[in-house]
């Protein structure tokens, strides 16, 4: 999946780490060439410019993309950003941040997919996406352990086991599928629609 990020806030840096770890292609744009400093050390395309500008959005390539998460601090720009996108260019999945809960409505009858509790933010633009992941931290031995729930998504379909624990630094701990749940080996193939059950210790990812 293709996915345009508008603003490198925290709020689109924190998706876009999440995104690219999952193996998304990511394209972030912003206006302000200080917030792009936040995403400096993410391996995607990042474009300083006027996400208004349909000149800009076409140069970050928007036309190609699969998604388009408006999670800008400006929530005039985020709905602007969003109708274009929708509208103009055809994308299928949408996502607008706004901050007064009072105008969720009036977007959601224009067709656009609303964000706004700042807490739930990024968990909600992911659900809208397709992703879904939990996360619980515990204790064995003293030791603190990380567990975390992924569905499989495109981009980890085809791929094995230990390629995925390769790039992601985690070990996989079992395969939810068809109401069964397996211990995998390590060349195990991942389909889609599968939930994964992955552990690690918090300081490796």
């Amino acid at each position: 999946m293709e996915i345009m990020i508008i603003g490198s806030g925290r709020v689109g840096t924190n998706l876009a780490e999440v995104l690219i770890e999952t193996g998304e292609d990511l394209i972030i744009l912003d206006h302000n060439p200080d917030n792009l400093l936040n995403v400096a050390h993410l391996n995607c395309t990042k474009v300083q410019g006027m996400p208004l500008e349909t000149s800009v959005l076409e140069k970050a390539g928007i036309g190609n993309v699969d998604a388009v998460l408006c999670v800008s601090d400006n929530e005039n720009m985020n709905v602007m950003v969003g109708q274009i996108a929708a509208k103009l260019y055809n994308v299928p999945k949408v996502v607008v941040r706004i901050f007064n809960p009072e105008n969720e409505t009036v977007y959601q009858a224009l067709g656009l997919q609303t964000i706004c509790s700042t807490s739930m933010t990024m968990e909600r633009a992911l659900s809208v996406l397709g992703f879904s992941q939990s996360a619980d931290l515990t204790s064995v031995l003293g030791y603190p352990v990380r567990y975390d729930l992924r569905e499989v998504t495109d981009s980890w379909t085809g791929a094995t086991v230990a390629e995925v624990e390769r790039k992601l630094k985690v070990h996989v701990l079992a395969v939810a599928s068809d109401d069964n749940l397996q211990l995998v080996s390590r060349d195990f193939v991942f389909s889609e629609g599968q939930h994964v059950i992955l552990v690690s210790l918090p300081d490796e990812n």
